[in-house]
């Protein structure tokens, strides 16, 4: 006789007619004998007992006091008691203490592998700093991975005498950052229709090198992008000069628009702070050959002028020195010595004897650097005096004079700057 016991939902066969509980029963039935005892009982399902697992994984295991302050553990090290220590299982969230023993010793045993983190509680060693962690970072904390069945001895972690802080080494605060916002910029252009002015048709020129001086004096170096565009960012208030090099360009190309109407490819800016200047533009053209030979011919005869010029004065010159030498006395014109201080001047011009600066004087509107009226310059020997003077415009008031409004010209460009606000009418 057999019970089907997948018939009976949630119960388990528990009684059978034999010993053995396996829903089967066997019996020898004599002639017309009765067998009424082929009883089978069932019980609730029993939940499963879990597995045992038997983990032997294990995390430690020192706490102990630096003697000797070497940063690492040693021979004349001492042992911590009862300092508290936690670990916690970051898989599950799940968090054990322990202290340690009288040697500075704990443990945490019986561990499944998985992610641990052990926290040392600094409050619980008195008059002592911690100085020494298992990883780079000594915060008392130290972060694991347990393998299965693993030990991890060296969760280690070292303490020092406290600092006295009368003894502790001043520490010069950090400077300030200052998020500077201002900008200089924008535009490198190609003029095609050559009529010094930046409108529809014009092209934007690429990779053309620009140079920004600080009012520091120190250079950054930047080139235009794809639109021509360029700009120089992150820059505190002061004065900035602006050079583009018309090198960076074939030599078919020419300057012909620049900011200040000064063609010389060098625009001087005041920066306010956090502003953004836009309009520092320059445009070239493209020379033919006719223009070319037109410009050529202009300097052949500009130069012609100059040198027929220096000659005239070359000739003066002779003649007041011949006119010198007649007055001289006999002892004089009899005596061997040459004065070191004359120079002969026969075979050279005055521009080869005599370096020369370039003076630009600005009149600008503080508030927008819009220029009030066009750039003075002038080119004059090196070391020559200059004075400048500021101007009157209507509805502006001068509110700032240049430092150098008077001086000496330098070999470098000299750049005097007046400043104006604009007054309520």
């Amino acid at each position: 006789m057999t019970v089907d016991t997948s018939t009976v939902t949630d119960l388990d066969l528990s009684i059978d007619p034999d010993a053995t509980v396996d829903g089967l029963y066997t019996a020898t039935l004599a002639k017309d004998q009765v067998i009424d005892d082929a009883d089978f009982g069932f019980k609730e399902k029993e939940d499963p007992e879990p597995p045992v697992v038997d983990n032997k994984g294990q995390i430690g295991d020192y706490i102990y006091k630096d003697v000797d302050e070497d940063g690492k553990q040693s021979a004349g090290d001492t042992g911590l008691e009862n300092v508290k220590v936690t670990l916690e299982n970051t898989d599950t969230s799940e968090t054990v203490e322990t202290k340690t023993d009288a040697d500075g010793l704990y443990s945490f045993t019986g561990l499944e592998a998985g992610n641990y983190k052990v926290t040392v509680d600094t409050s619980t060693v008195t008059d002592l700093d911690l100085s020494i962690d298992p990883d780079a970072t000594v915060d008392g904390l130290y972060i694991v991975t347990l393998a299965k069945d693993q030990v991890i001895d060296d969760a280690d972690f070292g303490f020092k005498e406290k600092e006295d802080p009368d003894e502790e080494e001043e520490i010069d605060p950090e400077p300030p950052v200052v998020d500077n916002k201002g900008q200089i910029g924008d535009y490198v252009f190609l003029d095609v229709n050559k009529n010094n002015v930046q409108d529809e048709g014009d092209k934007p020129l690429a990779n053309v090198t620009l140079e920004l001086t600080s009012p520091d004096q120190t250079k950054a170096e930047t080139t235009t992008d794809q639109n021509g565009l360029y700009h120089f960012d992150k820059l505190p208030e002061g004065e900035y000069r602006v050079r583009v090099f018309a090198s960076s360009l074939s030599i078919d190309h020419k300057l012909f628009v620049d900011p200040d109407s000064v063609q010389d490819g060098i625009f001087t800016v005041h920066l306010e702070k956090d502003q953004i200047v836009d309009y520092v533009d320059f445009g070239f053209i493209i020379e033919t050959s006719d223009e070319k030979e037109d410009e050529e011919d202009d300097e052949k005869e500009e130069k012609k002028n100059d040198s027929d010029n220096d000659k005239d004065r070359e000739k003066d010159r002779k003649k007041d020195k011949d006119k010198s030498n007649k007055n001289k006395t006999s002892d004089e014109e009899t005596s061997d010595e040459t004065d070191s201080s004359i120079v002969d001047l026969d075979d050279k011009t005055i521009e080869e004897l005599i370096a020369s600066g370039k003076l630009k004087v600005y009149h600008v509107d503080k508030m927008t650097n819009e220029l009030l009226t066009d750039v003075s310059s002038k080119t004059a020997p090196v070391g020559a005096q200059y004075s400048t003077l500021s101007k009157d415009f209507e509805n502006y008031e001068l509110v700032e004079e240049p430092s150098n409004k008077a001086g000496l010209i330098d070999e470098d460009l000299t750049t005097v700057t007046y400043y104006y606000e604009k007054q309520s009418p």
